[in-house]
C-alpha cells in the first residue's frame, strides 16, 4: 500500500475514533445529572371539625330575698310578695285622694291639712294641724262647701248628713292638740261601717266627702269654728 493510501486510512480511523469519543461524552453528560425526584404525593385535607352543640340557657337564679318569681319569668317583688301571672303587681292600685287646706276662721288660729285617701271600700282621713290651741277639740265634716259667712258661728253650715259627717277619731268626734299646738293623727272609716256612715272620695255620690267643709272647733264648743277647709279632689 502506497503512502497516500495509508495516510487516508489512518485519517479515517482517527476521525471515527474522535466521533465515537464525542458521542460517548454526550451520553455521559446526559446521564451524569441525577434522575428527577418523584413529586411528593398530595397531602389529604384534614376533615372538617364538627361545630360544638349550642349551650342551653342557664336557669334563672333564685331570688336572694325570697321573692316569688312570676309565671312569665320576670322577677318577683323585692319585698317577697308574689306578683300576678301577667307580671303586674298584685297590690291593689291606690284609690282616689282629696285634701282640705284648713285656714283660721271664726276668730280662731287653727291651720293645716286634712287628707282623705280611699283604699278599696275604706277611706282614711289624716289630720296634720298647726297653731291649734292645746286641749280637746271636736271636728266634723259640715254640709256646706264654704268657709265664709256673715255669722262666724255658722261657717260651713250644719253637720253633713248625720251621722255620716260625725264620729271621727274617738267617741264624740274629738282630737287633742298638744302643748306645742300641733295635732297629727289618722282615722279610717271602714266600708263595712254601714250605709249611714260610708264615705267615698270623688265619685260624686251622696257618700262623697269632696265639696264638704272640715271644721275644727275651738275649746269652747260648736259655735267656735276656729279652723275650716273645703275638701277638694287631688290630681
Amino acid at each position: 500500500m502506497n503512502r497516500p493510501a495509508q495516510l487516508a486510512i489512518a485519517c479515517a480511523l482517527a476521525l471515527a475514533t474522535a466521533c465515537s469519543s464525542s458521542s460517548n461524552n454526550k451520553t455521559d453528560s446526559s446521564t451524569a445529572g441525577g434522575s428527577g425526584g418523584t413529586g411528593g404525593s398530595a397531602g389529604t385535607g384534614g376533615s372538617a371539625g364538627t361545630g360544638g352543640s349550642a349551650g342551653t340557657g342557664g336557669t334563672g337564679g333564685g331570688k336572694a330575698d325570697g321573692g316569688a318569681s312570676k309565671a312569665d319569668g320576670s322577677a318577683g317583688k323585692a319585698d317577697g310578695s308574689a306578683g300576678n301571672a301577667d307580671g303586674s303587681s298584685s297590690d291593689a292600685a291606690p284609690g282616689a285622694r282629696a285634701v282640705a287646706q284648713l285656714m283660721p276662721s271664726g276668730g280662731g288660729t287653727i291651720a293645716g291639712t286634712v287628707t282623705f285617701q280611699q283604699s278599696g271600700e275604706d277611706v282614711t282621713v289624716t289630720y296634720d294641724l298647726t297653731t291649734c290651741p292645746a286641749g280637746m277639740h271636736s271636728t266634723h265634716l259640715h254640709a256646706m262647701g264654704s268657709c265664709t259667712g256673715a255669722d262666724p258661728t255658722m261657717i260651713g253650715g250644719g253637720h253633713w248628713d248625720p251621722p255620716r259627717g260625725e264620729q271621727l277619731f274617738v267617741a264624740g268626734s274629738t282630737i287633742t292638740c298638744t302643748a306645742d299646738n300641733k295635732f297629727q293623727g289618722s282615722y279610717t272609716r271602714k266600708g263595712s261601717a254601714g250605709a249611714t256612715l260610708k264615705w267615698t272620695v270623688g265619685d260624686g255620690t251622696a257618700t262623697d266627702v269632696v265639696g264638704h267643709a272640715v271644721i275644727v272647733h275651738g275649746p269652747g264648743g260648736a259655735n267656735e269654728r276656729f279652723g275650716c277647709g273645703v275638701v277638694m279632689k287631688a290630681p
